[in-house]
């Protein structure tokens, strides 16, 4: 909850649980800190790029997923009855009898459950189950009767009313408290737009949400719940790829054996915007560069023989924490990052070729990182670190080989009517460079060159 909380910004990191003023502003509202968060930052954005909509829209949504799903089902409108054919089956009534009730009775709620689908349809977001509930809010709070509207919708009542209630208050929290002036965007429905912005292991989604016929291939959610054979994901909605990439820290990138960052890109007289692209962040932060390579390589993902150390819990500190601002005056962190800095450490390759020079190297600094009296388990995992080093630069070698010995045709003979070795030479290169420039767009820090921009994106 602490992490959470700092990772929020309404906590200071190592600052013993003080609350910021983010926090403190972030504390005025009566909802959980994730939605409070998402309230100012759509403040933030409506007044500083003027999108205007954009808190009405975030409280609608607060005030809908803080609450549980008010979408009824069915499932338990023929309970009564169910009691009473069990009491009836119990008295010794026939069993061809009993099975007809109970046949009668799974054709009923078939049917009831048909009925609630298609009276929910007109608020079902396909992407978006936070959506759908808000979009239900919506249509509550603008109906003139909105106890019939419930029954009709097959809505839960008192849900809807506290969702209502909340709304009111957060609209009011923020117009008294601070000063803010909520406003519909125009011409467009309140309960539809907005959108969603870690944990590694596998979820599922309801069954009956529709955000599963989208098969979106990223969602995010509101809460967990936990059942004995899965965790389900409640209130998900679809996020497209390019907006986390926005939020994309620097990584280590297994295929290509290299870190890589985000950078923004502009083009032309006028600075258009460019996607963001990924590219070696050593080209520009040569020095941040091995601090990402190490917190990798502590997990377990550039040598699959250090996994087992997460995975038995023995670090005595979490890798993690080489990249953030408390790591910078820790112990092991600093004692871990100079020789990976002083030779420019920062792919499997370059670690690989140490190793094979020099066995220990790093083993001493990595063993720093264990828990007391877990050392000894090290040296066990490094024999297997070294056989991992060796295979891959055998493997390397075998490719470069490879490489050098392709032939791509039959040596040409130079003569008087062969085009000079200059010429061929230049072809060559420009050919290599359009290539290059093909499969890595061009890319300069802060500089401008051919009308190209780029800026890499905050680490």
């Amino acid at each position: 909850a602490e992490q959470t909380l700092i990772r929020l910004g309404a906590l200071e990191r190592g600052g013993k649980g003080k609350i910021t003023e983010l926090g403190a502003r972030m504390a005025r509202f009566p909802v959980s800190p994730r939605h409070s968060r998402m309230l100012l930052a759509a403040l933030e954005l409506e007044e500083s790029r003027g999108l205007k909509g954009c808190v009405a829209l975030a409280v609608i949504t607060a005030a809908a997923i803080s609450q549980e799903s008010p979408f009824t089902t069915g499932d338990s409108s023929n309970a009564e009855e169910g009691e009473k054919s069990k009491e009836k089956s119990e008295e010794g009534e026939e069993d061809e009898d009993a099975e007809g009730t109970r046949g009668s009775e799974d054709v009923k709620q078939l049917e009831l459950k048909k009925r609630h689908k298609e009276a929910h349809h007109r608020f079902i977001h396909p992407q978006s189950d936070a959506l759908s509930v808000a979009c239900a809010l919506e249509w509550y709070d603008a109906a003139p009767e909105p106890h019939a509207f419930c029954q009709q919708s097959f809505l839960h009542g008192k849900t809807m009313r506290e969702m209502s209630d909340l709304r009111q208050q957060l609209q009011h929290i923020l117009s008294s408290h601070i000063g803010f002036r909520i406003s519909d965007a125009d011409g467009k429905d309140t309960a539809e737009g907005v959108e969603g912005l870690e944990r590694g292991e596998a979820h599922s989604m309801e069954k009956d949400t529709a955000v599963v016929e989208a098969a979106p291939e990223y969602v995010v959610y509101t809460e967990l719940l936990a059942t004995e054979k899965r965790a389900y994901m409640m209130h998900t909605s679809a996020v497209e790829a390019s907006w986390l990439a926005h939020h994309a820290p620097a990584m280590y990138d297994a295929v290509r054996d290299e870190v890589r960052c985000f950078i923004r890109a502009s083009f032309g007289l006028h600075n258009w915007e460019l996607p963001l692209h990924a590219v070696p962040l050593v080209e520009h932060d040569a020095k941040a560069a091995p601090a990402v390579f190490a917190t990798y390589l502590l997990e377990g993902k550039v040598f699959k023989a250090l996994a087992s150390l997460k995975k038995e819990s023995l670090f005595a500190l979490q890798p993690a924490t080489i990249r953030r601002p408390e790591g910078k005056s820790q112990v092991r962190v600093l004692n871990l990052l100079e020789p990976l800095q002083r030779e420019r450490v920062s792919s499997k390759a370059a670690l690989a070729q140490h190793l094979q020079r020099n066995p220990t190297f790093l083993k001493s600094q990595i063993g720093a990182w264990l828990k007391a009296g877990t050392e000894g388990v090290l040296e066990g995992i490094w024999l297997k670190v070294q056989q991992e080093a060796k295979k891959f630069c055998k493997k390397e070698a075998a490719r470069s080989e490879g490489a050098s010995n392709v032939s791509v045709g039959p040596a040409a003979t130079l003569s008087s009517t062969s085009p000079s070795p200059k010429p061929v030479a230049k072809a060559a290169k420009s050919i290599a460079n359009t290539a290059a420039m093909q499969e890595d767009p061009p890319r300069q820090d802060a500089a401008a060159e051919d009308g190209f921009l780029v800026r890499p994106v905050a680490l």
